[in-house]
């Protein structure tokens, strides 16, 4: 375990709480948060982060889904949360976290045209809100890269690698679009 999941909780905490991420600033906004994956066990470490922060969960600005959520350009889950965001909340997030892209994929992840029904679905909730969407995804066995088709590195922008001994996790940037990697820190 990498602990990727907590990892992309902190993130989202830290942007939805307006404090800085791993001695980065961020911008306060509204996050969406799919838990899909390990969705019981996230209070606990929500209420882990608030307490080691001395927040409380009102001063985060966050929405928790704990199921899977097929994300797809066609998917009709995706299609009624999006409709349950404008409707209901009548809020645009700046940050969508899909934990994870196994539990919200249909198809195979190794095939190209499934990955590109994925990646459509990103873009979707990505151009809609004009947000960032942060997608966990486990390694292959070798841990060298990322599991599927090679279409979801790609469309990605950003890439960041976790590698954990002991207590230390190592984050690392795999790829960055556009702009220089960033320091490698722990």
């Amino acid at each position: 375990e990498s602990l990727k999941s907590f990892v992309a909780i902190d993130m989202a905490l830290s942007i939805a709480a307006g404090v800085p991420w791993q001695g980065q600033a961020t911008h306060k906004g509204f996050v969406v948060y799919i838990s899909a994956e390990g969705g019981a066990g996230i209070g606990k470490r929500v209420k882990a982060w608030l307490m080691t922060q001395g927040l409380d969960a009102l001063d985060v600005d966050i929405a928790w889904l704990i199921e899977s959520i097929p994300v797809s350009a066609d998917s009709t889950q995706m299609i009624r949360l999006m409709d349950r965001l404008s409707d209901e909340i009548q809020r645009d997030p700046i940050l969508i976290v899909v934990d994870t892209l196994a539990r919200c994929f249909e198809g195979d992840e190794n095939q190209q045209e499934d990955m590109n029904n994925f990646v459509a679905g990103i873009d979707l909730l990505r151009t809609t809100y004009r947000c960032a969407v942060l997608v966990v995804h486990h390694t292959r066995l070798d841990g060298d890269r990322e599991r599927g088709n090679t279409a979801f590195r790609g469309a990605a922008d950003t890439m960041i690698a976790l590698k954990r001994t002991g207590d230390i996790v190592e984050v690392s940037c795999a790829k960055q679009k556009d702009d220089a990697h960033f320091e490698t820190f722990s």
